[in-house]
């Protein structure tokens, strides 16, 4: 994201102001959305958001909080572990690189449906998020009609052995 190598925002003549690596993109991120936050606790968001795909680790992480931090997207207060926070500067700097994000993903839909073979249709992650809700809300009402017979039936069999106990005159504890 951001690779300036395929073309996008060579535009602006101040690059390395502008010029961002992903995990920059998601310290800030992470800050904007989630408020200040400690190494460890961005760490640990991190760790959630890509389970299974990608493990952050501490000699990656601090090195760009320092960075970040040295070109006054961020600051930190306290010792350690130190709280992060993000600047004016760094809004506006993740403001100009959601902007450019959006165009690299869509880029890279394209990228990946053309050499996966298959067409491109706008929307249709959408469509597909969207049919995935509705389809958890039906699993949820079907669980909860199968839970109702269930219910109703040990109620029925509760109540059928109650006939057969009085039925074979054995003393119901």
């Amino acid at each position: 994201m951001f690779w300036f190598g395929r073309g996008i925002a060579r535009q602006f003549l101040d690059r390395d102001k502008r010029k961002a690596s992903p995990t920059e993109y998601l310290i800030l991120s992470i800050l904007n959305n989630y408020g200040n936050k400690s190494g460890p606790d961005i760490i640990k968001i991190l760790s959630s958001q890509f389970m299974n795909i990608w493990t952050p680790k501490a000699g990656t992480i601090y090195p760009i909080l320092n960075k970040l931090e040295y070109r006054q997207f961020i600051k930190s207060r306290g010792n350690y572990p130190k709280i992060y926070s993000i600047t004016e500067k760094g809004k506006e700097q993740i403001n100009f690189l959601a902007s450019i994000f959006t165009n690299e993903i869509d880029f890279f839909k394209k990228f990946a449906n053309l050499v996966c073979g298959h067409q491109y249709i706008p929307g249709l992650d959408r469509l597909l998020q969207t049919n995935l809700e509705n389809y958890k809300k039906w699993l949820k009402n079907e669980l909860k009609t199968v839970n109702e017979i269930l219910k109703l039936k040990k109620s029925q069999a509760d109540d059928d052995n109650d006939d057969i106990k009085e039925d074979y005159e054995i003393p119901i504890k």
